[in-house]
């Protein structure tokens, strides 16, 4: 397994330069997610397109918590994360990975969603689902794309990948 947890994961992004730390106080409830929305769109069609990654380390009425968001919102951010040099390589990792796409997202470009469905139908350790009629950020309620329906099926998607990927590890 490439990092060890979390927190590991937070270092590799501090030391590659993809991380911004937001140390002021930020309110979970939308002001969070705008935050994140716009870093998100930084950069499009540059090579620093989907902005940093994001830690926000104060947030309000949660003391002590810290949320990380857009950790994948690039393309060099799921290299780093799947240590490969290439999104082609995927095709070749070997252990088990979920990737829940939006088949609208306006922040994955259809060159990158195509390698990645075209490298992911050639390993079966991979799967992959996409959500049909939907944009980026359909999962995170308050969000303007939220879509109740296919936020749900992701949610039992992943409940059940994870119970699958459980149980033939942990016996």
């Amino acid at each position: 397994m490439p990092y060890t947890d979390l927190r590991d994961w937070i270092k590799q992004l501090d030391k590659a330069g993809e991380l911004r730390r937001i140390r002021e106080a930020v309110n979970p409830y939308l002001e969070m997610a705008e935050i994140a929305d716009r870093t998100a769109k930084l950069g499009k069609g540059t090579a620093k397109a989907g902005g940093p990654a994001l830690l926000f380390e104060n947030v309000t009425g949660f003391p002590g918590a810290k949320v990380l968001m857009n950790q994948f919102g690039s393309e060099r951010r799921m290299r780093l994360a799947l240590e490969v040099d290439s999104l082609d390589e995927i095709a070749d990792v070997r252990t088990p990975l979920l990737f829940h796409i939006a088949e609208q997202d306006k922040f994955t470009s259809p060159s990158v969603r195509t390698r990645i469905l075209n490298c992911t139908a050639r390993n079966q350790e991979i799967r992959t689902e996409i959500y049909p009629n939907t944009e980026h950020a359909f999962a995170r309620p308050g969000s303007q794309s939220y879509n109740a329906t296919a936020a749900a099926q992701a949610d039992k998607t992943t409940e059940t990948f994870l119970a699958e990927f459980l149980r033939d590890r942990v016996k």
